[in-house]
C-alpha cells in the first residue's frame, strides 16, 4: 500500500500575513510543480508524504520559497533541530573547518576531536567519563546495541542472546 501523497494540483488557499507566516500564492506554487513532479520521478513514493511546498531558504524556525510564501519549520530535522536555521556562528565555525585541510575528523584521532570530548565530558553528570562521537542516530543506535551487548557477555556470559529494540 503507497502512502499518502499530497496533490500536486495548485489550489486556491486563503492569504496569511502574521509575523511568522505568510501564503501569498496557491499551494502547491504552480511555478514550482515541475521540480516537484520531478522528485516524484526520481524519489521513492515514501518521500511524497510531505507537503507540497519547494523549500528555497530558512533561518531560525522560519522556512520560505522562492516567492514569498513563508512557514515555521516544526520538522526538526537533522543538524537544525538544537540551532536553528542559518545561525551566522555555526556557518562561520563551518567555513573555518572547510578552509582547513582535514575535514574527515570524528573517525581518527585529532585535536578538534579531544577537545571536543573533553567539553562533553565536563558537561556530563557524574559518573559519566567517556563519549562516543558519532555522526547519526543509526550509527549511535547500532553502537549502543553493540556496547550493551559486550557489556551483556562481559557480566553475564553468552547464555543471553538476544536484544529487542524499538
Amino acid at each position: 500500500m503507497a502512502g499518502r501523497q499530497f496533490s500536486l494540483e495548485p489550489k486556491d488557499v486563503p492569504r496569511v500575513k502574521t509575523r511568522h507566516r505568510a501564503i501569498k500564492t496557491k499551494i502547491p506554487a504552480p511555478e514550482t510543480v515541475p521540480m516537484l513532479e520531478k522528485l516524484r520521478r526520481y524519489e521513492p513514493v515514501s518521500m511524497s508524504g510531505q507537503p507540497p511546498i519547494l523549500w528555497d531558504r530558512a533561518e531560525g524556525f522560519a522556512v520560505w520559497d522562492k516567492l514569498g510564501n513563508k512557514w515555521l519549520d516544526f520538522s526538526s530535522g537533522v543538524l537544525v533541530a538544537n540551532a536553528g536555521h542559518a545561525r551566522k556562528e555555526i556557518a562561520a565555525a563551518a567555513a573555518a573547518l572547510l578552509g582547513k585541510p582535514l575535514l574527515h575528523t570524528y573517525c581518527f584521532p585529532n585535536a578538534p576531536r579531544a577537545e571536543l570530548a573533553e567539553k562533553l565530558i565536563a558537561l556530563a553528570p557524574a559518573p559519566l567519563k567517556k563519549v562516543f562521537i558519532l555522526t547519526t542516530g543509526a550509527e549511535t543506535t547500532e553502537n549502543a546495541i553493540k556496547l550493551a551487548r559486550t557489556h551483556g557477555v562481559k557480566v553475564g556470559g553468552r547464555r543471553k542472546i538476544g536484544i529487542v529494540t524499538f
